[in-house]
């Protein structure tokens, strides 16, 4: 009896162990712009090599199935910097994560608007405070220019982001179209005078 005892313990205690090694957790946050407060959508959130998941509309993300240990926790997203954050997972789940990101300057430039017009998913950002949207206006604009006009809910960092891209969407517009396009616009344009 005894011996079927010490057997039944062995065998619990091993089961145990072995439950705790295989015990997995998950780590949840919010990717945001470090100017903005906005959050970053579509954003990629990297542990591991092969272990990762998208931030949503709302800058969320969630990555389960994380077993204990020291992880390098990576973001990528185009128009911001990289970033790296060490964390450490001991005996329970991180939840709240706030990944604040910087832009990357370099990215708002010609390259980029010319790949963006190629794609036709170039905007022009307008001035909601000093524009009224005409939502017809605004669709013959883009049917003619490939060029999509947003008012609000801007995804970049700063005012200062708007105007380096629309300045080179403007450069564009002018190279492609002359100044003629500008009669076409209907609200303030940041970056154009």
């Amino acid at each position: 009896m005894i011996k079927l005892l010490t057997l039944f313990l062995l065998i619990f205690i091993g089961t145990m162990a072995l439950a705790q090694s295989v015990e997995t957790f998950s780590i949840s946050g919010n990717a945001v712009s470090k100017y903005s407060g906005m959050p970053i959508r579509g954003s990629s959130v990297i542990i591991a090599k092969n272990k990762g998941t998208t931030s949503n509309k709302a800058g969320e993300f969630l990555i389960s199935g994380v077993h204990q240990g020291k992880y390098k926790l990576s973001f990528y997203s185009f128009d911001y910097k990289r970033k790296d954050t060490v964390i450490t997972l001991e005996g329970k789940s991180i939840r709240d994560l706030v990944l604040s990101i910087p832009v990357d300057y370099k990215n708002f430039n010609n390259k980029k608007v010319i790949k963006d017009t190629k794609r036709k998913i170039a905007i022009l950002f307008v001035n909601w405070r000093e524009s009224k949207q005409d939502l017809n206006a605004d669709k013959l604009f883009q049917t003619k220019y490939d060029i999509r006009l947003k008012y609000d809910g801007f995804e970049v960092a700063t005012e200062h982001c708007m105007r380096i891209y629309n300045r080179a969407v403007i450069g564009y517009l002018d190279e492609v179209y002359g100044e003629k396009w500008r009669d076409d616009l209907q609200g303030s344009i940041y970056g154009l005078r």
